[in-house]
């Protein structure tokens, strides 16, 4: 089964789950796979139509794109002079798909901030356009949760 919900690992009899950011349920056991860095960029027609933010605050006058089942996805953590900035960005769109808010943001609907694996192969084909003076600083761990008193073989 593949979705992009949260879902109950021991109750719906689920092997394996792989999950992004905070983990907040203690009975599984996570294994960390990755840290991933995410990254803020939009298209080049958006930036074309809005103009390009010059510092993270001026990302409130621009339309961001977010994450819905992420608790706190409007806040965007920044660096400015080694100190933590966090901007609260406007999302007009908001989805739990990130493969709908990169389709969006190639579209120019608005800024997004994804996971690199995410991203890069849009970067690479200059679909989306990252900002590289406006990156979020904190890695985003990606774990692999398995249900609790199941042996699993190493691999």
């Amino acid at each position: 089964m593949v979705t992009n919900r949260v879902v109950d690992i021991i109750g719906e009899g689920v092997d394996i789950s792989l999950r992004m950011g905070p983990l907040n349920d203690s009975r599984l056991i996570a294994r960390k796979i990755v840290d991933l860095t995410r990254v803020v960029c939009p298209s080049p027609g958006y930036l074309a139509r809005h103009g390009r933010p010059a510092r993270p605050s001026d990302l409130v006058q621009h339309s961001c794109l977010t994450v819905s089942r992420n608790p706190g996805s409007a806040t965007w953590l920044f660096r400015v002079n080694r100190k933590p900035v966090r901007a609260h960005v406007k999302s007009p769109i908001s989805a739990d798909s990130a493969d709908m808010l990169l389709k969006s943001a190639i579209e120019g609907a608005g800024i997004l901030r994804l996971s690199e694996n995410v991203v890069a192969g849009s970067i690479r084909k200059r679909l989306l356009q990252p900002l590289r003076d406006m990156q979020d600083p904190e890695a985003y761990p990606l774990y692999a949760l398995l249900p609790p008193g199941r042996h699993h073989a190493p691999k």
